[in-house]
């Protein structure tokens, strides 16, 4: 893969120039193909299903060859995918419309103390509503799942991450599928950093749910999808009605549209989802299995050289993963987030969503395609002489 050339892809180096950006598990660049989609909807389309003229009628197919492209992407059938505004939105859409319609007082729902906010919160709020019990699922002392470990008695549904945002670590969700639907067990899984970097085959994972957002994968913000199998979306309720999901209505009652449509009320971030389209069409033609190959490379060039400094220390060499954890020993990570920061690099610091699992900060940096063997070596260089005062001196 010629990277040098996959960065003239990315229109943003060029106003950025200097800018190094290991930031993507938070979202990545947009190419420039996914651009001009975007902006092709605002010059020359209208709203979707609206009207009989041409420039309604021909995004509105526009649109739909994209629930095509994602139906192919991660191997469903179109009418199991369901366009979001993101994958919190997917994931409320599913605790609300399918958690809350199928759990009762006393069922378990089985999660693990890494996941991120958005797949985590939700499900909070409806096992307090309909009494329910959220479990949480062993980890061993990485952070990695113990799938021998897990009880599954009284589990009506387990929720899960394919990849921790955290450590980045992949989840045996095929494996955990298994064992969980012998106890008739719904399991939902947050692709939301899988999707940009691994081959998704919902049907091989046999996971019940599974969503994601564009914008972890070179698309705009504002658009996700949420998968599901056809028997569980028929179990599902809408969870917002109006416009678009309803196929008539009287003075006293609604007939909703069939699956999928019922789901997607209001107009959509069409734009957005355009844009989605062009971003399958981009990762297909540079090839998932060469992205990840590129970043697993990075990161354990990064993981090796950080590993021979005595002032960091890495939480996550334990397997490959294209993210890299680590703190610099004595100094806390927003002030070296700060530093790095005033000399053109952005690296993510914090509790990376996953605030119950660790009260400490961390460092993170995340890699993407365009990413290079020379950005690495420039970081080190910064990190190998970092000292408190240099952290300091940035505010003064």
């Amino acid at each position: 893969m010629n990277i040098k050339k996959v960065r003239e892809d990315f229109s943003i180096f060029k106003y950025h120039q200097n800018l190094i950006y290991f930031d993507n598990a938070a979202t990545t660049f947009k190419p420039q193909c996914v651009i001009d989609a975007v902006t092709n909807y605002y010059l020359n389309t209208a709203n979707i299903g609206r009207g009989e003229y041409d420039l309604a009628t021909n995004v509105t197919t526009q649109y739909e060859k994209v629930r095509e492209k994602v139906a192919n992407f991660i191997n469903c059938a179109t009418n199991e995918v369901v366009f979001s505004f993101g994958a919190s939105d997917a994931l409320n859409k599913i605790a609300f419309g399918f958690g809350k319609n199928v759990l009762k007082k006393g069922d378990i729902v089985l999660t693990t103390k890494l996941e991120h906010a958005s797949n985590l919160l939700p499900w909070m709020k409806v096992c307090e509503e309909q009494s329910a019990i959220l479990k949480y699922m062993p980890l061993n002392e990485f952070g990695q799942l113990m799938l021998d470990k897990i009880n599954f008695k009284n589990v009506k549904m387990i929720v899960v991450s394919h990849v921790s945002n955290t450590f980045g670590y992949v989840n045996k969700i095929a494996k955990l599928c298994q064992l969980a639907h012998q106890y008739n067990i719904v399991v939902v899984v947050d692709g939301s950093q899988s999707v940009a970097h691994h081959k998704i085959d919902v049907k091989k994972l046999g996971c019940d749910f599974f969503v994601f957002p564009a914008h972890k994968m070179y698309g705009p913000t504002g658009v996700g999808v949420l998968y599901g199998k056809l028997s569980v979306l028929q179990k599902m309720q809408p969870i917002f009605f109006g416009g678009g999901s309803n196929a008539t209505y009287t003075e006293n009652s609604i007939t909703l549209k069939d699956i999928p449509f019922c789901f997607e009320t209001g107009t959509p971030a069409i734009e957005a989802t355009l844009g989605l389209g062009c971003a399958i069409d981009y990762i297909s033609t540079l090839d998932i299995e060469k992205i990840y190959k590129h970043e697993i490379s990075l990161a354990n060039y990064l993981k090796t050289k950080l590993n021979l400094l005595n002032n960091i220390e890495v939480y996550n060499d334990k397997e490959n993963t294209n993210i890299v954890l680590f703190n610099v020993k004595n100094i806390f990570a927003q002030d070296v987030a700060s530093y790095l920061s005033s000399k053109n690099i952005a690296v993510r610091s914090g509790q990376h969503c996953s605030k119950i699992y660790s009260e400490d900060a961390t460092l993170r940096v995340s890699f993407a395609v365009y990413n290079t063997h020379e950005e690495v070596d420039y970081l080190v260089s910064l990190l190998q002489s970092i000292t408190l005062e240099d952290t300091i001196d940035i505010f003064f």
